[in-house]
């Protein structure tokens, strides 16, 4: 049965337990580069393309098809061109098979969303028809197409080699083999020793002529898929490397140093690969729920972001990426920076925040990986950058993704901060933030009363000129992976605004949200009540995972007011009663449905413990239509149905609407449409 721990199609050739198999390796020979084959595109409009096509046809030489059941074919590709697209290979020359992108790139990483626009080296797996192959010689061949982003007219890619594996019936005659230590569920610190031994139902220790052991855990990207929790291995022509460790002889046992290894927030997972005298492999069952446990260290892996598209750096050119450090670096004791790079030797400067560190990595024309140590005074906590610098005309480093990742090794065992709702202003500036206007003039109140409610407090400001700002930075960046929603009221109060007002903010300096303006209907102007809005956090442009500053920018004069500027998680945390039912996190005022509306509409909260709530409507000119009751309500969910009549009775005007929600010292605000 064939059964594979990833994906067949574009992920890695990763046979799974109880599979049995061969592998037939090509080589070459390579005859259009040195040491790999190109693959360009036939309909390449550059000059300079043409002396490579057109694209070779290699040979692989197949020798045993018996009880096969499926095939797949490894590949060792380097990405080429930026922008190459449209890989593909055939067999005999049958139909086209595609390639396909990379599953992970970019993920959030990236700042452009299309995975071909990065340098990159993957080992993509791709299934083919099993009677597309025969029995010795088969021919192979690949082609390309152009480039979808920076296209200079020139689709090229490469390849090291191709593994040609055929699976077979598990009844096909094979050696086979169990790891016997560690037991599933042990802990391990900073080495871990593996130990295998034949099946003796299937085979003997001296039929086995090698062992090699494959981890699933989080690491650095080898694979270069976008992928960082994966069972972690590559081949180079062929052979495997970056996997835990190998063997010859039995006793089977392999010593794997996991000193550098990070801290897991999963178990890690192990299987391994049994060679046969025949030239047969079969995979073991995997043991599983390994906890990686050091008592009094820790190693953190921090990930790049703003990863640039095409990083080729040449010319005089400088491109970097940044890793965003969030535990204390007053206990780091060793850090080191690593990095896949094409043609590395082509660079003149590699460092961290404008530092060089070393000139150059790797070598001229050919893949490396490469682990550099950093002195840690040169990192800070929140967002440190990495960059490259090349002045080489002929051609530049390429920084394969992820781009420039960074582990950090601490004196003492870390715990992670609990993941929390980041408050910026509720009442009161939050201690890890600090305020800052500028127009002409600007005033700012961090302790205004609430006009609505003067017993609360609220963020006002006073501006005179026609431009103002208001920005909000933190002292730290703050990690925000897990949070979705930027959450924040404003009241107008008093402005005077032109037709050509408007109210934009720019999270991290990241392109400006209009919010109210000509065009733009988010927030009224015109309004004297507070209005609440929430906006998703990845619809803010940010690459995760940090926020450092917020800027409100207007182009209005009066006086108005911010409350409640908060990150809020989602989901929410949620804690039980004695009873064992869920109960949110805090008070929630939920989105009324629907809305718009038409005669009716529900109007739900949550409630983190048990209060007296009320429940008011309000026109735009900020007069209370209805109250819908104040009443006591127990922890938990609750709903109430407004029927879109005011306090006598009388059915309302189509229009905008206001609902606060009041429980305790906490208010909540939602705008809502009646439309007849």
């Amino acid at each position: 049965m064939l059964c594979c721990l990833g994906s067949l199609t574009t992920v890695s050739g990763d046979p799974g337990p109880g599979d049995v198999f061969r592998e037939f390796v090509w080589r070459g020979p390579f005859v259009n580069a040195g040491n790999w084959q190109r693959v360009t595109d036939p309909n390449a409009s550059h000059a300079g393309a043409q002396e490579f096509l057109p694209n070779p046809v290699n040979v692989i030489r197949i020798d045993d098809l018996t009880m096969a059941i499926g095939a797949e074919v490894t590949i060792e590709l380097w990405g080429g061109h930026a922008g190459t697209s449209n890989r593909r290979l055939r067999i005999n020359g049958g139909d086209w098979i595609a390639i396909g992108e990379p599953p992970g790139i970019p993920g959030d990483a990236g700042l452009h969303p299309d995975p071909q626009c990065y340098q990159y080296f993957t080992y993509p797996s791709v299934a083919i028809p099993l009677d597309a192959l025969r029995l010795g010689d088969n021919t192979f061949e690949f082609t390309s197409g152009g480039q979808t982003c920076f296209d200079f007219g020139w689709g090229q890619w490469g390849l090291w080699g191709a593994i040609f594996r055929v699976f077979y019936d598990a009844d096909k005659p094979h050696a086979s083999g169990r790891i016997v230590s560690p037991a599933g569920g042990s802990s391990f610190d900073d080495t871990l020793r593996i130990a295998l031994a034949a099946d003796p139902t299937v085979g003997a220790d001296d039929a086995i002529v090698r062992v090699d052991v494959i981890a699933r855990y989080e690491d650095f990207d080898y694979e270069g898929n976008g992928i960082w929790r994966e069972w972690h291995h590559v081949t180079r022509r062929g052979r495997l490397r970056h996997h835990v460790g190998s063997d010859l002889e039995s006793p089977f046992e392999i010593l794997w140093p996991t000193t550098w290894v990070p801290d897991q927030r999963d178990p890690v997972d192990l299987i391994a690969r049994v060679l046969d005298r025949d030239g047969i492999y079969s995979m073991t069952e995997i043991v599983g729920g390994l906890v990686l446990d050091r008592p009094a260290r820790s190693v953190r892996l921090y990930k790049p972001y703003d990863v640039p598209p095409r990083w080729a750096t040449r010319i005089g050119r400088r491109q970097s990426a940044k890793v965003y450090v969030n535990h204390d670096l007053r206990l780091a004791t060793q850090a080191r920076m690593i990095l896949a790079t094409w043609s590395g030797g082509h660079a003149d400067a590699i460092g961290v925040n404008g530092v060089d560190l070393v000139p150059r990595v790797g070598i001229v024309h050919d893949l490396s990986l490469d682990r550099v140590d950093v002195p840690v005074g040169l990192l800070r906590s929140g967002a440190n950058e990495f960059f490259t610098f090349a002045s080489t005309e002929h051609h530049g480093i390429e920084v394969l993704w992820p781009g420039i990742a960074l582990k950090v090794a601490y004196s003492e065992r870390l715990t992670d901060p609990p993941v929390e709702d980041e408050i910026i202003f509720t009442q009161r500036l939050s201690e890890h933030w600090f305020a800052a206007g500028a127009g002409d003039p600007v005033e700012i109140d961090l302790q205004a009363s609430d006009p609505v409610d003067p017993s609360a407090r609220a963020l006002a400001m006073t501006v005179a000129g026609p431009f103002w700002e208001l920005r909000l930075q933190r002292h730290a960046p703050v990690d925000i992976r897990h949070h979705q929603v930027l959450r924040f009221r404003f009241l107008a109060a008093d402005i005077e605004a032109s037709a050509s007002a408007w109210l934009r903010l720019s999270v991290n300096g990241q392109p400006e949200i209009r919010l109210a303006g000509p065009r733009d209907s988010t927030i009224d102007l015109a309004s004297t009540v507070w209005q609440q809005f929430e906006i998703p956090v990845d619809s803010l442009g940010l690459h995760p995972p940090y926020l450092e500053s917020l800027l409100f920018t207007g182009q209005f004069a009066g006086h108005f007011y911010f409350d409640d500027i908060e990150v809020l998680l989602s989901p929410r945390t949620a804690v039980s009663d004695a009873g064992g039912r869920s109960l949110p996190a805090q008070v929630e005022l939920l989105p009324a449905y629907p809305n718009p509306f038409n005669g009716s509409t529900h109007l739900g909260f949550e409630l983190d413990r048990e209060s007296v709530v009320e429940l008011s409507v309000y026109d735009v000119g900020g007069q209370r239509i209805t109250s819908l009751g104040e009443a006591y309500y127990g922890a938990g969910h609750h709903e109430v149905i407004w029927r879109a009549r005011s306090a006598d009775g009388q059915r309302l005007a189509s229009g905008v609407y206001f609902v606060r929600l009041r429980a305790g010292r906490t208010q909540r605000w939602q705008r809502i449409l009646l439309l007849k």
